[in-house]
C-alpha cells in the first residue's frame, strides 16, 4: 500500500519509496544517463537530494518516474561503449 511504502522500515531510517525515488535519480539517472552516456537531458534534471521524495509525488508517480529512468538507463546502456571513459564528470566531485 501507499502507506507501508512510505513508513520508514529501513535501518537507515528511509522507506521504500525514498529508496525507489533514489534508484531512479542516483542510480539509473546520475550513474547511467549522466556519467556513462553524458545525456545533457539527464545531466540538466539532476536532483541534489534523490533521497527526499517531493511531497507532490505519490508512490505511483515515484513508480513510474523508476521505470522511465530505467527503461531510458537500458537504452543508454546497450549505445555505450564498454571500453570507454565516463562521458560527463560533475565539476562538484573532483
Amino acid at each position: 500500500s501507499d502507506e507501508d511504502m512510505r513508513r520508514p522500515v529501513l535501518p537507515s531510517g528511509w522507506s521504500a519509496v525514498q529508496l525507489l525515488h533514489h534508484l531512479a535519480l542516483d542510480d539509473e539517472r546520475f550513474w547511467v544517463r549522466a556519467v556513462i552516456a553524458g545525456d545533457a537531458e539527464a545531466i540538466a534534471g539532476l536532483s541534489e537530494n534523490a533521497w527526499v521524495v517531493p511531497d507532490e509525488l505519490s508512490v505511483a508517480d515515484v513508480r513510474g518516474l523508476y521505470l522511465r529512468e530505467a527503461e531510458l538507463g537500458d537504452r543508454a546502456l546497450a549505445a555505450a561503449d564498454p571500453d570507454a571513459a565516463p562521458a560527463w564528470w560533475p565539476d562538484f566531485l573532483g
